[in-house]
């Protein structure tokens, strides 16, 4: 378990906590494990590089995918930044 507020680089992602990424040709679908905990989630961009720029992120409910909200992002050098803050989302779709 990673101690809280330490984020671990794993390369193409750094976070505090645990995160499965799939891909689309359209979007990066972010599953956060455990989806209760808050975490910090950075995507190394230089790593894991995408067509086109990050255009949006939203949360979206566990099992209906049901858009529950815009999430902000950041875009800190090579890396884009976001919090798994938003309650009851069992995953966050970036499309660019």
């Amino acid at each position: 378990m990673t101690p809280k507020g330490h984020v671990i680089d794993f390369g193409p992602v750094a976070t505090d906590g645990s995160v499965k990424i799939n891909r689309s040709a359209e979007s990066l679908t972010i599953f956060p494990y455990p989806r209760e905990k808050e975490m910090t989630v950075k995507i190394n961009l230089k790593r894991f590089p995408l067509p086109q720029r990050p255009r949006k992120l939203v949360a979206k409910a566990p099992l209906t995918q049901e858009t529950i909200g815009d999430v902000p992002f950041t875009i800190d050098g090579d890396w884009l930044v976001f919090k798994t803050t938003v309650r009851n989302a069992g995953r966050y779709v970036l499309s660019f």
